[in-house]
């Protein structure tokens, strides 16, 4: 779903004080991913979300690293499938909707 355009998104992350590349960053996400929105014009849902809450934190004077800092945002560990184990959607989860 897609709630907010592209500009939108973009102004909302510079008044947050971030460019694309540092909101990336926080949000786990390369930054060519969330370029490439601009080309849609639009942002999935939980990028508009997360760019309006961290606008509204630095109006407030919430500083976010400080946040991210006591939820030891830097230490947390992504789960990378292992070595023959597939992350996707199985043939026949995807059969399942065709029944």
């Amino acid at each position: 779903m897609y709630i907010m355009n592209y500009d939108t998104f973009k102004s909302c992350a510079q008044q947050a004080g971030l460019g694309i590349k540092d909101f990336a960053a926080y949000v786990g996400m390369n930054h060519r991913s969330i370029s490439n929105y601009s080309k849609k014009g639009a942002v999935p849902d939980h990028l508009a979300i997360i760019a309006l809450l961290l606008m509204e934190l630095r109006r407030h004077d919430i500083e976010i690293a400080g946040l991210l800092t006591k939820m030891n945002w830097s230490e947390r560990q992504l789960r990378l499938p292992q070595k023959g184990e597939f992350r996707g959607r199985s043939a026949q989860s995807n059969n399942q909707g065709n029944e």
